[in-house]
């Protein structure tokens, strides 16, 4: 109740000030169909899940404990399909990782309501969604990608140059293996903090290359780039000041 009234009242202001809004972290199906019902009506709004409310239910959340809280939590399994459906009929547009670590000392202890509320899950969004999406509901790769990449650089006017396979645009590639499996393994992780929920967590594909405009940065489970690829992006940078 207390995400869809968020949800609603953010749209009513976007509605009554003719401001764009971008609405993150929406975990379930109804706070999506409210997003679309105000798309109908011309408001200027969209609206991204995360890879965990896609992958995990509360059920993992009671099994995993702390390494699974996030906010909003995690949902029932009917919540969660109705995210997949959206996702399936392309009204859910955008699927991101929320990134959100922290020290273990933050995500450890015995009082749920004083522990970090975030999500270790920057690396294992793309293999987590091709995963459920593509290999357990046979969602179309082309309709993952774009949710992954393509709409969120329409979105965020960065499409001139990202999001793309097109001559002209920024060579920011992940090549994956569709039908090679890994067990995520803390060692496996690249992050500061080496917790997550995925650990432990089968992936039915795997990410051989990753590339920052044509240069590759990570190679078969190695990072090969050196610092300083890294852009700030803004909507308001030319195309030219991006490369």
């Amino acid at each position: 109740m207390a995400e869809l009234e968020a949800i609603e009242r953010a749209i009513t202001f976007a509605s009554e000030t003719g401001c764009a809004l971008h609405i993150v972290h929406v975990s379930t199906g109804r706070g999506v169909s409210r997003v679309v019902e105000a798309q109908a009506r011309g408001v200027d709004v969209s609206c991204e899940t995360c890879a965990h409310y896609l992958y995990f239910t509360e059920d993992d959340l009671e099994r995993l404990g702390a390494v699974a809280k996030c906010a909003p939590p995690l949902r029932s399994q009917q919540e969660q399909a109705g995210l997949w459906a959206h996702l399936a009929q392309g009204t859910l547009a955008m699927v991101t990782s929320d990134h959100s670590p922290a020290p273990p000392n933050m995500k450890t202890g015995d009082n749920m309501l004083t522990l970090w509320g975030g999500i270790s899950g920057c690396q294992s969004t793309v293999p987590a969604v091709i995963s459920a999406g593509y290999h357990q509901r046979g969602l179309a790769l082309p309709l993952l990608a774009r949710a992954l990449a393509t709409y969120p650089a329409e979105r965020f006017g960065l499409a001139a140059h990202k999001g793309q396979l097109a001559v002209g645009a920024d060579a920011d590639l992940a090549l994956l293996d569709l039908y090679t499996s890994h067990t995520v393994q803390p060692s496996d992780l690249f992050y500061r903090h080496q917790h997550s929920p995925y650990i432990g967590q089968t992936m039915r594909c795997t990410v051989v290359c990753t590339m920052v405009r044509g240069t590759a940065v990570y190679q078969q489970g190695q990072i090969v780039g050196t610092p300083g690829y890294g852009r700030l992006l803004t909507p308001a940078v030319q195309g030219a000041a991006l490369r």
